[in-house]
């Protein structure tokens, strides 16, 4: 357990050295941090709710057919996932070389936001512990939606459409993202809407098969019996996952002026803002399907979270502001390590480097 805040009490030598450190100094630190956070999630070993499922596909791989689309793994992991295997590597380096784009795309993401640093303590417990450790391919899939959103932010379509198609193809329940391309603009282009609405059917029925199955397991007949284990599929922690992206949505539309200039930004925000809100309703009864969506709309969190500090010219109120928000996620982390009822799955902490 000792391991995990570790990781987690790292970025807070960074959150107020920036008077004391110089350039060069600062970027150690942080390159040093990425390649310490790559290793430890990359390789892992037995951490995470999902590993014996994964491991066990991993071993049990069937020859890639290129053509077949309808893939139950989802196409790009099965193929990357395929490659590493017929090389002989283990499971541990595909996670490694998977965790480098998702610290990366967390990287990126946190340099449009005021702290870097605060970014990353507000990232650990939910996205990077329990998302990007726990769901490999929904893992990924999230760190090409921010490399999406941060191509959104900055208006470049052609990276938008590119990552968001990856975010696709390594987990199919990322196709809401495309719903954004439209809005880049500041005026709504009718053909681009066209071009989009085509563009999202023709992936649903490409991959429907699996999409069908999606349904059935998290909102249909499946709902209440897993295969595997012939139990309800439960997620006790979604109200407070949801809850958590809902209080940063309420922030967002309060202060939405203060929060950000950038129109861009503004329509992010807000769209995130309305899938959370719709998950919310939908979370009372189909709370496992909720609460798996709601992981890609955590990115809400880093976005207010890390701005709110910084609305007021107050040194002192920024600095309580920022010190409140990082206990708060201490108190997540150490909540969930504790008492959560899936945790065991995440402990202890072990390493493959230091087995």
């Amino acid at each position: 357990m000792i391991s995990y805040y570790i990781i987690f009490f790292l970025p807070f030598l960074g959150l107020f050295n920036s008077n004391k450190f110089n350039k060069s100094t600062s970027f150690f630190f942080i390159y040093t941090y990425l390649f310490l956070l790559v290793l430890f999630i990359g390789f892992r070993h037995e951490v995470g709710g999902d590993w014996a499922q994964y491991i066990h596909n991993y071993r049990n791989q069937t020859l890639f057919d290129f053509f077949n689309l309808s893939i139950r793994n989802d196409y790009l992991y099965k193929y990357i996932s395929f490659v590493f295997y017929k090389f002989g590597l283990s499971y541990h380096f595909l996670n490694f070389f998977l965790s480098i784009f998702f610290v990366l795309s967390i990287y990126k993401f946190g340099q449009l936001q005021p702290s870097l640093a605060l970014s990353f303590i507000i990232s650990f417990p939910i996205i990077i512990l329990i998302m990007g450790m726990g769901f490999d391919r929904q893992g990924i899939a999230f760190a090409f939606i921010l490399f999406a959103m941060t191509a959104f932010i900055k208006e470049q379509k052609i990276n938008f459409l590119f990552f968001s198609f990856l975010a696709i193809f390594f987990h199919k329940s990322a196709i809401f993202i495309l719903l954004l391309y439209p809005l880049i603009n500041r005026y709504i282009n009718i053909y681009e809407m066209i071009f989009i609405c085509l563009t999202i059917l023709f992936i649903i029925v490409l991959l429907r098969t699996d999409l069908i199955n999606l349904y059935n397991n998290y909102i249909g007949e499946n709902l209440y019996s897993n295969a595997e284990e012939s139990s309800q599929l439960v997620s006790k922690g979604a109200p407070y996952r949801i809850g958590l992206n809902l209080i940063a949505s309420g922030i967002f539309l309060i202060f939405y002026k203060e929060i950000s200039n950038n129109i861009n930004e503004k329509k992010l925000f807000l769209f995130l803002s309305i899938c959370i809100f719709l998950i919310f309703l939908l979370s009372f009864k189909y709370a496992v399907f909720s609460d798996r969506i709601n992981y890609y709309f955590s990115a809400i969190q880093i976005i207010v979270f890390s701005r709110i500090p910084f609305l007021f010219s107050n040194k002192m109120t920024r600095v309580l502001i920022i010190l409140s928000i990082s206990l708060f996620y201490i108190l997540i982390l150490f909540v969930w390590l504790n008492y959560a009822e899936y945790a065991h799955a995440w402990l202890p902490y072990q390493n493959i480097l230091v087995k």
